[in-house]
């Protein structure tokens, strides 16, 4: 019974610090633009491992790295070598980044190479200020489709559209939990909710994924499926309404950044 425990304390404990559900999402998105783009199923499948790992490298690295002012504030891990998990993130990216080197386009190699630079200096000091934080994690969010996109043997045209979408949507939802974890950001970082209040915040989350709400309209003469166009179509009503909400009753609610996520998951799924 006690191995049992312990081995269910240390699952719950990786899967807060990796997150699967971002290298899940991630994978997935970067393998389906890279099929939409011409790419073979290994090199799908290389581009999904090396971007998956990326992310859970980007994990490892800004626990171990931003350790006593982690922004998911709501549940502080606290180490007490946080150093440790920076190795894990270094090895991670490592791995991440020869995945590319040996089986991707030499492109794939330097996005890996880029995620993990930036991510480091996220943690380090772009992270600090509003004006640098959203906008990089924005960037960051968008490197599945890009990456996918550079494993194709062809620049499909609907990669521009879904990579404004992705930095979009992440956007809007960077803005959002900013506004969450406002009280433990106090001293610590300087976010837009404390330049233009909560309620100014989330008219500018819900502003930037109204001009999101436009763009799958550029991916719906890519759809070759009534079901394809209907999911194209529910995104958009999700974006459309969660946008609406942030906008006229400046309110907050949980399943917002869900929703966001949903719609986005939605979108690309339609690319299939």
């Amino acid at each position: 019974m006690k191995v049992f425990m312990w081995l269910r304390d240390e699952l719950g404990l990786l899967n807060k610090l990796i997150r699967p559900i971002l290298p899940l999402t991630g994978g997935f998105g970067a393998w389906i633009i890279a099929r939409a783009c011409g790419a073979d199923a290994q090199t799908a499948k290389a581009a999904a491992v090396a971007i998956g790992a990326s992310a859970i490298g980007a994990s490892f690295w800004h626990y171990g790295a931003a350790n006593r002012m982690y922004a998911r504030k709501h549940e502080r891990i606290e180490f007490q070598d946080p150093d440790i998990l920076k190795l894990m993130g270094l090895a991670t990216f490592w791995f991440s980044i020869n995945v590319a080197q040996s089986m991707l386009p030499e492109a794939c190699t330097y996005i890996c190479t880029f995620n993990l630079v930036v991510i480091a200096a996220y943690s380090e000091k772009l992270a600090s200020d509003w004006t640098t934080k959203n906008l990089t994690m924005a960037i960051v969010s968008a490197t599945p489709i890009i990456i996918g996109w550079q494993a194709g043997k062809f620049r499909h045209p609907m990669v521009p559209w879904t990579i404004a979408l992705t930095m979009l949507v992440h956007l809007a939802h960077e803005i959002v939990k900013d506004v969450r974890d406002r009280k433990a950001n106090e001293g610590i970082r300087v976010t837009l909710p404390m330049v233009i209040t909560n309620e100014g915040a989330l008219q500018v989350a819900g502003a930037a994924l109204l001009v999101a709400t436009v763009l799958p309209l550029f991916l719906l003469r890519f759809t070759g499926t009534p079901i394809q166009r209907d999911m194209i179509i529910f995104s958009m009503t999700v974006f459309l309404l969660t946008a609406m909400w942030l906008i006229i009753r400046k309110q907050q609610i949980g399943v917002c950044k869900n929703l966001m996520k949903l719609g986005l998951c939605f979108t690309i799924a339609a690319l299939i």
